[in-house]
């Protein structure tokens, strides 16, 4: 199984053509900082050889009474830390040792019969975007394959081990190391320019055993894996181990690849369920509802148990137990359906009156919004879109298709039938493991986003019915194409795409934010987890581009910072203008999906001729924009100035 014509140059059958297998090689490349110690007898290295001599000792000790240095592998202490611009978590892991390393490129021990004093700071790069692969040398599969780790391909790994290298020296000249600090051995007093690391960088790269990714799960065409570890095109064979985890975490790679094999044992020992997860007691918790079982064991999988595992630990959330029964929690929408309360904006929120965030989150995010309000001040002051610097009108409707999944769609210039873009959204909650409404109310500190794109007829039928969100989770509940063996998924998730909310505001992160609007109690704002991603584009086929967005949702408007770049020269290509994020207001809510259809309630009745044929019109679109002196539409088209 694997890239058939690489197989047949070795001479191997072919059983399934997957030209993924052996692709998408990951790791951690990492560059010491290491100096000599003045003190003498203090490091780990120096008491375990004596006299050129391998040191017994400290073996011995550790086998009867387990003390002594080798209790400990030695990377005890270390920090993560942000280095980059413009990404939210962490991208650089600094692992201190007590030992001067005898070699740069990692390779400590090797030859080594005499270790000196010293202390070693080790810079790694654990959000690395380069990428390798794993061929074949032959057909014996006791010949060791050839590996091209790819390290470094992408500059922005020697950047982040470049800011590695100059902070571990600062940190090691700290007046703190006075009585040891001795001559600097790596990169050594020489290495002073940025050039001059870098080449150091490339001289010296070395591994921090974190290989993943060679047979990621998805369930894209670059998938080797299902989500259920199933090895695609072939019948009862499961990956499980650290080649399924489809991108690199930021962290060890070590439990999440334990959870990786527990969850493979379940589903081996449960093979038709569909839960997501694994009790304690070895029995399968049920899923609340059959439309959920194909994502509920991606986020198990991915989410739950990959990303937050390391990731959540990372921004200090709660670490989920991977042994405690999870059900897929899902929870009402909170809109009144009282009489009442119909057709009325949501109120707004004090300081001392912030609700729980997961269920303000399901309140909140749905309904009709749009930015003409926007688009009106902005051709008031002579800006066109993009050139000019003005917004493109935009409408985004979010239906319920489930209580904590979205269907979304995105209208853009001003084309009342033409929606630019579907999306599936489903809202995770962040902090605990949830066990009721109640608690999962109190405790959540954020809420999970994960993006997903849809299958091309799904989509296809949805926009037949662009004039008619209220029937979109019918057509999504009903959607069902058979393949050979099982179900073709709905919808395929976008990797590096998570969008994680919560009542936080980063000051860098969110400076599009002003004062007016950043109480802590109103504003629900997000980032994206990985802090950038590289999609496909939709306006430009065939173009990749580099995403970095940031959302803020009040009670009744939601901003959209929106900016697409161009991956290799950085330029912006698309987006909102100037650092100013499309600013949607609410123009409807939905009520739950429980009942089909669901229920559109207008609450913006100065845009309700933005919400579909009924009102809005391409005609009654340009008669509003006429005295404004610009359309949205074909905006890169320049107009003749105006005579005076």
């Amino acid at each position: 199984v694997g890239p058939a014509r690489h197989l047949r140059t070795m001479g191997i059958p072919i059983v399934h053509d997957n030209p993924n297998v052996g692709d998408n090689l990951q790791d951690h490349p990492a560059a010491f900082v290491s100096f000599e110690s003045q003190e003498k007898g203090v490091s780990i290295t120096s008491k375990l050889f004596k006299f050129g001599m391998p040191n017994p000792f400290p073996f011995l000790q550790w086998v009867f009474r387990k003390k002594g240095p080798l209790t400990s592998a030695g990377w005890d202490h270390g920090a993560f830390v942000r280095v980059s611009q413009g990404t939210l978590l962490p991208d650089l892991q600094l692992r201190f040792l007590a030992d001067k390393a005898v070699r740069p490129d990692g390779k400590i021990f090797q030859s080594a019969t005499s270790v000196d004093d010293g202390y070693t700071f080790q810079s790694v790069a654990i959000r690395s975007k380069s990428k390798g692969r794993v061929r074949l040398a032959s057909s014996n599969s006791h010949t060791r394959p050839i590996i091209d780790l790819g390290y470094l391909s992408n500059p922005c790994d020697v950047a982040t081990l470049r800011e590695g290298i100059k902070l571990a020296r600062v940190l090691g000249r700290r007046p703190e190391w006075r009585e040891f600090l001795g001559r600097e051995v790596y990169p050594g007093p020489e290495i002073q320019t940025d050039d001059q690391i870098d080449e150091y960088i490339r001289n010296t790269v070395h591994s921090t055993n974190a290989l993943t990714g060679t047979c990621r799960m998805g369930l894209g065409a670059d998938a080797v894996v299902s989500p259920d570890l199933e090895l695609l095109g072939v019948n009862s064979v499961r990956v499980a181990d650290s080649s399924v985890v489809p991108f690199i975490l930021g962290g060890q790679i070590a439990t999440p690849t334990v959870m990786i094999a527990e969850r493979a044992a379940h589903l081996v020992r449960n093979p038709t369920r569909q839960d997501a997860n694994p009790s304690s007691d070895g029995e399968s918790s049920p899923v609340d509802s059959p439309q959920l079982s194909e994502i509920s064991t991606r986020i198990a999988m991915r989410g739950g148990f990959l990303a937050k595992a390391t990731l959540g630990s990372l921004k200090g959330g709660t670490l989920l137990n991977s042994r405690t029964r999870r059900r897929h929690t899902t929870f009402p929408l909170a809109i009144s359906n009282t009489d009442e309360e119909k057709g009325k904006p949501l109120p707004n929120l004090s300081d001392q009156d912030q609700p729980p965030l997961w269920s303000e989150m399901l309140r909140r995010f749905q309904g009709d919004f749009d930015n003409y309000d926007q688009v009106v001040q902005d051709r008031k002051q002579g800006k066109l879109p993009r050139e000019g610097g003005g917004h493109e009108n935009i409408h985004c409707t979010l239906v319920p298709v489930e209580k904590n999944t979205r269907l979304a769609a995105f209208y853009f210039d001003g084309q009342p039938q033409a929606i630019y873009r579907f999306r599936y959204y489903v809202l995770e909650p962040v902090g605990a493991s949830v066990q009721d409404e109640a608690s999962a109310m109190d405790i959540v500190t954020a809420v999970d986003t994960m993006l997903f794109t849809l299958h091309p007829e799904l989509e296809k039928q949805l926009r037949l019915a662009s004039m008619a969100p209220t029937e979109w989770p019918r057509i999504f509940r009903d959607f069902s194409v058979q393949g050979e063996d099982k179900p073709v998924p709905k919808t395929s998730i976008l990797e590096n795409c998570e969008v994680r909310w919560s009542y936080n505001l980063d000051p860098q992160q969110h400076s599009y934010v002003p004062e007016s609007h950043a109480s802590p109690g109103d504003g629900i704002h997000a980032v994206m987890v990985h802090g950038e991603a590289l999609v496909e584009s939709q306006m430009m086929p065939g173009r990749q581009i580099l995403i970095r967005d940031q959302l803020s949702l009040w009670p009744d408007e939601l901003w959209i910072h929106d900016r697409g770049l161009d991956p290799i020269s950085m330029a912006f290509i698309y987006g909102n203008q100037d650092g100013v994020p499309y600013r949607l207001k609410r123009v409807c809510n939905f009520e739950s999906a429980d009942e089909l259809p669901v229920k559109r309630i207008c609450i913006g009745h100065d845009l309700k001729w933005t919400l579909g044929p009924e009102y809005r019109t391409e005609a009654l679109y340009d008669a509003k924009l006429e005295g404004m002196d610009g359309p949205s539409r074909n905006a890169n088209v320049q107009r003749p100035p105006k005579e005076d």
